[in-house]
């Protein structure tokens, strides 16, 4: 069984995850498996606006593996309010979809960089 989180733990990925991005000069994309969690601690809104608003400025998307509704509005709600937020996040239902995502948005990205 998987004990649950509270947002210090993914204060912490995100400060890991952010530092590790930063080695590099290329775009990073991360695929964040949430499919455990059965509950979100309180407060999520102010915690994820506040993590939304943290991070390597290369991390160009997060895509969410297994979110439930309410995670899922909360993202969309930012993504709206927030326009430097729009298209940061994506979700998808399991991690063959996370990676099929990644793999279309690199060939676009191929595309755009050749024509």
């Amino acid at each position: 069984m998987v004990s649950p989180w509270d947002w210090s733990d993914v204060i912490l990925a995100n400060k890991e995850s952010a530092i590790l991005a930063q080695t590099v000069l290329h775009d990073v994309y991360i695929i964040a498996d949430v499919t455990r969690t059965t509950q979100v601690p309180g407060n999520s809104f102010s915690y994820i606006q506040k993590l939304t608003e943290t991070g390597a400025s290369n991390v160009r998307k997060t895509i969410l593996v297994g979110t439930n509704m309410f995670m899922r509005t909360i993202l969309l709600t930012l993504q709206k309010m927030i326009p430097a937020l729009k298209g940061r996040y994506d979700f998808a239902d399991n991690r063959e979809k996370a990676q099929a995502l990644l793999a279309d948005l690199g060939s676009k990205q191929a595309i755009t960089k050749s024509a």
